[in-house]
């Protein structure tokens, strides 16, 4: 597809919710989050004592440099472990990460995972391309969508509306206005945070939870 025409399916996606990531650290009471809209994309034992929702832009460099450097080591030492669920939610801070944000979708809630992990990897490559959609069509074959696929993705008014609604509505709640935010159970956690720094919350959570009998 020529450039022009990835302009035109950029350009029909919806205006997207603008706000400046922030690397500042605050933890805050939560009030009870807006029920999503689209199957949540989850890893870790559904019974675990605590469960982390994230919402991230994939445009977003914090957000990638929590991806690389610190979920991990929380997968390792927390998810892997039993102890913690973690649920990733879309908070799409314009129109290159709305995309990103809907193709992945596009690819069920296992193959969502693995292609927010390959786009946040890549993220300088395919946001600061000349032709963005381009590059983003050439990233996403990884998982075997096809250019059909990924065009029919883009078009998806229902997808595109399920996505940028529950967003809107987490910041109506006055819930998320940045990326990274983590609801740690009743607890907000806002911007990018060391390993450290994550695990004592969670120990701080997990010492709190009532026992819950595995499966």
């Amino acid at each position: 597809m020529h450039r022009r025409a990835h302009a035109f399916l950029l350009a029909a996606l919806l205006p997207s919710i603008v706000f400046v990531a922030t690397v500042l650290v605050h933890a805050a009471p939560i009030a009870t989050p807006p029920k999503p809209l689209l199957p949540d994309a989850a890893f870790g034992r559904d019974g675990a004592p605590v469960t982390v929702v994230e919402y991230s832009s994939l445009g977003c460099s914090h957000c990638a440099a929590f991806h690389a450097e610190v979920l991990p080591r929380i997968k390792q030492a927390y998810v892997d472990t039993g102890k913690v669920r973690w649920v990733v939610r879309d908070f799409p801070l314009g129109q290159l990460p709305l995309a990103g944000a809907v193709v992945a979708r596009c690819a069920g809630p296992n193959g969502y995972l693995a292609l927010i992990d390959i786009l946040f990897r890549t993220q300088e490559r395919w946001m600061l391309e000349k032709d963005p959609i381009g590059e983003l069509e050439r990233l996403v074959r990884q998982s075997g969508m096809g250019k059909e696929r990924f065009n029919a993705c883009l078009a998806d008014r229902a997808l595109i509306d399920g996505v940028m609604n529950h967003a809107q509505a987490v910041q109506k709640a006055k819930l998320v206005s940045a990326t990274p935010t983590f609801m740690i159970d009743d607890e907000q956690v806002v911007g990018m945070t060391s390993f450290e720094e994550f695990a004592k919350t969670l120990d701080r959570h997990l010492a709190a939870a009532p026992p819950k009998p595995r499966p």
